[in-house]
């Protein structure tokens, strides 16, 4: 059998100014060793089997749609009592984004003709996910920056796209006594980006028309193959 203590490892990574994600050099190799040392052989085959059963779980749950159906799909706002069932439900679309290396993951996405997604935010320790529902964006500012992106629709690919430095991003949701509620705030940075990227493919983008818009529709085209 695999010493399965050998796929044990820790990275970290550097957020640059421009908002690129990058792995650092940070030695986390004694971390690693503090990891094998607490887990046995057995310990590592029970987590490898509970992973594998969850992935299934999640893949029988959820599934990427391709592009040409991503990209034309009819949406629609998301009423309050289906936010509620949405919400209800929401980890188990956290852990499907995270398990898809994915910073944010819209309902488009999955072929489900909602405004709604998930995303991380990136201003927060730890990044944790959040879910918005009839996000629209506005610019806050007419700068610029140029940023080059990926996205689940199209994995291993990355397109140069323009986007607002700042933005003030508008949402729905429930507060605290769980109602329903209109949210604002401003934006910049690499949440920014996220954002904006996400609420395209609601089609709620300025001068949008309710029509998903991912990032192959940018650049006319050129992208980078990873």
């Amino acid at each position: 059998m695999a010493n399965l203590k050998e796929n044990i490892s820790v990275k970290s990574y550097d957020i640059k100014a421009n908002g690129e994600v990058k792995p650092s050099d940070v030695d986390n190799s004694d971390k690693e060793k503090e990891l094998k040392d607490q887990l046995s052989e057995e310990d590592m085959q029970k987590l490898q089997e509970e992973f594998k059963k969850e992935a299934e779980r999640l893949q029988d749950k959820y599934q990427i749609v391709e592009p040409e159906l991503a990209e034309n799909i009819v949406l629609e706002d998301v009423t309050p009592e289906e936010a509620k069932a949405i919400m209800d439900d929401r980890e188990d679309l956290y852990a499907f984004t995270e398990m898809m290396d994915g910073l944010g993951l819209s309902a488009s996405q999955l072929g489900i003709g909602k405004k709604y997604f998930v995303a991380r935010d990136m201003s927060v320790e730890g990044n944790p996910f959040k879910i918005y529902f009839n996000p629209k964006y506005f610019m806050d500012g007419s700068t610029r920056i140029t940023f080059k992106e990926g996205c689940l629709t199209y994995p291993g690919v990355q397109v140069p796209v323009k986007r607002y430095k700042n933005i003030t991003f508008h949402w729905y949701g429930f507060d605290e006594k769980g109602e329903w509620k209109k949210f604002q705030k401003k934006v910049k940075g690499l949440n920014a980006i996220i954002l904006q990227h996400e609420v395209d493919h609601c089609g709620n983008y300025p001068g949008g028309t309710n029509k998903p818009r991912t990032i192959m529709m940018f650049g006319k085209g050129k992208y980078i193959k990873e």
